[in-house]
């Protein structure tokens, strides 16, 4: 009895405040230390569950997009730790969520490297130059958070958000006005309302600019209406077709380029060929009317898509560092100002063209180096406290890339290029929301 009775007495009296549930005085029985495990411990629980749950699920899902397209993580998450606090359901502070963040990404980063073949797929001067640049733009990007208010500086990124996504899709956008003008004027302008898509109708169908359009639309970008490389291989209008340029043969070939351009996207996919085309293979591959253009280009797009991105963008190194270099050092402005660093990127895959395989490879690569731990550190932002909060998160991160890298085997460029549309679309509204005093994205503080 006497020996049972010598133990009770020598445990610690933070340990027993803490069994009783008050952890204010178990932290003041402590004498406030705050370093080691046993202060983890104890300290690790003063976080409610709400908060690993929202943290958790942010990185879950932020990590699904980092599969399957290669970034979105921050946009995910912290639109998720933003919806959770506007319903009034705590979710810990935003340097609590950011560094989660940065945990998930982390843990996340090293099997995609390998999942996504990096070595393989990745664009080497894109890969050399963006951390480069990301690492002298963050510094800057929270030195112009100490000069400018943020939410003028959220709103100005919404704004270019906005019209970099207009700029991107302007052939879609200018087919739909088409389609809807032509609707509007009993369809005088059906057979020429896809004009800006890129494709070649048949003759006396969309006139003689369609072939001229096709052929300046190598910079096609993700499509907003899934715009896609049409093929036509139902029209029997192509070169021996049905010979005048009037009367039935010209009201055949208008139709046939309207169901072709609707219908497009159905046969593409049968194909297994959608989505963004890369520069080297060029729309001119599928763009036109009949089999004989159709099959022409075939092997063009397949030998393309099988050489990788080392070749196609042979040629283009200094062009690609340096545009890399811009869209880098703007990542890391954005992200150092306002904790979203993927707009730039997205844009500058986009002005690519890039394929799936080459966005997952380089993004995977770029987002090993996570220089952002070196300002943690030397802020002092980093705590035992909060240690399995960022222990949750990671675990949920890698859960989150794992099925993220299932989901992408069963996309195809098309659908990849739908998902990076919703992902600027999310940032954009996050952007302004932000912006607007809705929700906040920066602390007072200046961390974000």
């Amino acid at each position: 009895m006497r020996p049972l009775l010598t133990q009770l007495l020598a445990i610690p009296p933070a340990l027993l405040l803490e069994a009783a549930g008050d952890r204010r005085l178990a932290a003041a029985a402590a004498g406030g230390v705050s370093d080691g495990p046993v202060a983890w411990l104890l300290e690790g629980s003063q976080h409610p569950p709400s908060v690993y749950i929202v943290l958790s699920l942010g990185v879950f899902l932020g990590n699904v997009a980092m599969g399957v397209t290669g970034f979105g993580t921050a946009i995910l998450h912290l639109s998720c730790w933003a919806t959770a606090n506007a319903f009034g359901v705590y979710a810990g502070s935003l340097k609590l969520a950011v560094i989660s963040c940065s945990c998930a990404m982390t843990v996340g980063m090293i099997p995609l490297v390998f999942l996504a073949d990096a070595r393989q797929h990745a664009i080497r001067p894109l890969a050399l130059s963006i951390p480069l640049a990301k690492a002298v733009g963050a510094p800057m990007g929270a030195l112009l958070l100490k000069l400018v208010p943020p939410r003028p500086l959220e709103g100005l990124v919404a704004a270019l958000m906005l019209v970099m996504m207009a700029i991107i899709n302007r052939r879609q956008l200018r087919a739909v006005g088409f389609r809807s003008w032509a609707a509007l004027r009993g369809g005088r302008a059906d057979a020429w309302a896809y004009e800006g898509g890129g494709m070649a109708c048949a003759p006396g169908g969309c006139g003689g600019d369609g072939d001229d359009a096709g052929s300046k639309d190598g910079d096609e970008l993700v499509p907003l209406v899934a715009a896609q490389r049409h093929r036509s291989d139902g029209v029997s209008g192509g070169s021996g077709g049905s010979g005048g340029g009037g009367g039935a043969g010209e009201q055949y070939g208008q139709q046939a380029c309207l169901a072709a351009a609707r219908d497009g996207a159905a046969a593409v996919d049968a194909e297994g060929s959608a989505g963004v085309v890369p520069p080297a293979a060029g729309p001119h591959a599928t763009v036109g009317v009949g089999a004989q253009s159709s099959t022409a280009g075939a092997p063009q797009a397949t030998q393309s898509v099988a050489s990788g991105p080392s070749t196609e963008y042979a040629g283009r190194f200094w062009t690609l560092f340096a545009a890399g270099t811009a869209a880098g050092f703007s990542s890391g402005l954005l992200g150092g100002a306002t904790g979203v660093n993927g707009p730039p990127l997205m844009v500058l895959y986009s002005w690519l063209g890039a394929a799936k395989e080459a966005v997952r490879g380089t993004s995977a690569v770029v987002a090993l180096v996570q220089d952002q731990w070196v300002g943690y550190w030397a802020l002092g932002l980093l705590s035992w406290a909060d240690a399995p909060v960022y222990l949750a998160a990671s675990a949920a991160g890698g859960l989150g890339m794992a099925a993220g890298h299932a989901a992408q085997r069963l996309m195809d460029q098309r659908q990849f290029s739908a998902v990076m549309t919703a992902l600027m679309v999310l940032c954009f509204v996050l952007m302004t929301s932000s912006a607007a005093g809705w929700i906040q994205l920066v602390d007072a503080g200046g961390a974000a």
